[in-house]
């Protein structure tokens, strides 16, 4: 009879039911922390008064990062790129922190479930993830920010210590993930993924610039929206003569 181990297994990673259990943790770990911090978020206001998006702006914006994403060689690794802290960064200044969690839940479930087929259980996880660093990302924004003004240094700092929080705390979730399943952790690729955290900062860049254009001139969304699929165009070129030039390499 066929059992399964809880201990590791001939690849030198943990058993699947153990790996089943460390996903259950993290999993409980990451709504736990969302659960913390949620009573405190959700008396909160939108940050900037005036302009106010509903949750289904939140939904449209979040579908958009989700959907239009870059995949980037890099070397014999493919990386997926998501510049998901553009519309995070307007909803911390122009929705309340409820509208933008139900945007980016509701946004990635749709995106997993129609677009990408996501097995249950990755779906779940990943569902925990997002919320538990969306709601860790708001808190730290709104403990940071000043408790009112407009759009300055002080908040833009605030924007940057939330969207880093969220992303050392899905760097961290993932790479727990990925040590129960090899049965170690691997320090050359933490070091490899804290160097791709640029690309969070420059998402957060980007969506402190639409902020600001939006917080002028509520009809410049048109502008914001075609500047940035100039720049997803731009984006996408570069990755795929990127990718021509590895293939390339190796012929």
């Amino acid at each position: 009879m066929a059992t399964e181990s809880l201990g590791p297994d001939p690849d030198g990673g943990l058993g699947r039911r153990a790996r089943t259990l460390c996903l259950l943790g993290l999993m409980v770990a990451l709504l736990g922390l969302a659960t913390l911090l949620a009573p405190a978020l959700a008396v909160e206001a939108a940050y900037l008064p005036g302009l106010s998006l509903p949750w289904w702006a939140m939904v449209l914006g979040f579908a958009a990062s989700e959907a239009f994403v870059l995949h980037i060689q890099r070397r014999r690794e493919a990386q997926t790129i998501s510049f998901s802290e553009i519309p995070l960064v307007v909803g911390m200044f122009l929705a309340t922190p409820l509208a933008v969690v139900i945007g980016r839940t509701v946004a990635s479930v749709v995106a997993m479930l129609w677009y990408r087929r996501t097995p249950p259980m990755k779906l779940a996880f990943n569902v925990a993830l997002l919320t538990g660093e969306t709601t860790l990302a708001l808190a730290v924004f709104h403990a940071v920010a000043p408790d009112s003004g407009p759009a300055g240094p002080a908040t833009w700092l605030a924007a940057y210590a939330g969207a880093l929080a969220a992303d050392v705390l899905a760097a961290a979730a993932i790479s727990a993930v990925i040590a129960a399943h090899d049965g170690g952790v691997d320090v050359r690729s933490l070091l490899s993924d804290a160097g791709s955290l640029v690309v969070p900062l420059i998402g957060t860049t980007l969506g402190l610039m639409a902020v600001l254009t939006l917080s002028a001139s509520a009809t410049a969304g048109w502008l914001l929206a075609a500047c940035g699929m100039l720049c997803l165009l731009a984006f996408r070129s570069y990755a795929a003569l990127a990718t021509r030039h590895l293939n390339l390499e190796r012929l």
